[in-house]
């Protein structure tokens, strides 16, 4: 294997960390919570102690009103037990429910469908990938699950046997134009899907930001197609335009609607 620093350079090896580093978490944050009574007394303690440092008074229970409108009074004796119940419990409750909408399982079939790409295919630091997995995932959307192990033994042989190729796909809208649908059915509908699921929310929060710049109360009158098209040249800004072929297809639509 590898070297960390040149195992973790990969794309696929770094969302692979991430997924195996949110189980490890996730199942230590659950350990706390079933913990969470003594845990709670450490931190209470060790949070006593730092007051007493800073000459601080020690932490008392609110004062409660008979009415609440705006929350409910939360039962607690002692400040310790209060403080268990008002920010110990609900801060973990939190931190798991963020963790697992972050990191989704969404996330993990994408991970699955990437051992599609030839250059993680053939990367030996990479465990190989397995139709089991691929069915397990992708099974409902495949056109023909029974040839899928023989259409994944004929893929592995194509691009292993053009490992010196330096011209090989290494991510799945690449590896889209090569896997047509006519000789890949399978393998073409599962990069497919990997392309169009969203592994992370920069997208949505960037679409997001960009039509709070369009959609100002000067354009409200703006059409759906042409805010559509504006969003889209905004966000990919990178991406390189042949002018002279967009003037000739929008004179060839007034022309000849």
């Amino acid at each position: 294997m590898p070297p960390v620093h040149k195992w973790s350079q990969c794309p696929y090896n770094r969302r692979e960390l991430m997924i195996f580093a949110k189980h490890i978490l996730m199942s230590t944050l659950q350990d706390v919570g079933k913990n969470l009574e003594s845990r709670h007394r450490t931190w209470h303690e060790s949070a006593l102690t730092l007051g007493e440092k800073v000459n601080a008074s020690e932490p008392q229970l609110p004062r409660r009103c008979s009415v609440q409108t705006s929350r409910s009074n939360t039962p607690g004796e002692t400040p310790k037990l209060y403080y268990r119940r008002i920010l110990s419990i609900p801060f973990l409750d939190a931190l798991l429910s963020h963790l697992d909408s972050r990191f989704s399982d969404i996330q993990e079939k994408a991970l699955i469908g990437m051992k599609l790409v030839p250059t993680v295919l053939c990367d030996p630091s990479i465990s190989t990938c397995k139709h089991e997995e691929l069915l397990a995932s992708y099974a409902e959307d495949l056109p023909f699950p029974l040839s899928l192990q023989a259409e994944l033994d004929l893929w592995k042989h194509k691009w292993q046997s053009q490992t010196s190729n330096p011209n090989m796909p290494d991510s799945p809208s690449n590896t889209l134009l090569v896997a047509k649908d006519s000789t890949w059915p399978n393998i073409n509908t599962i990069l497919r899907l990997v392309c169009t699921i969203p592994v992370r929310s920069c997208e949505c929060e960037r679409s997001v930001s960009v039509i709070r710049r369009l959609k100002t109360y000067l354009h409200s009158t703006m059409g759906q197609e042409r805010l559509s098209g504006l969003a889209l040249l905004h966000t990919q800004y990178g991406m390189k335009l042949n002018l002279d072929e967009i003037i000739n297809n929008i004179i060839c639509k007034k022309t000849f609607p």
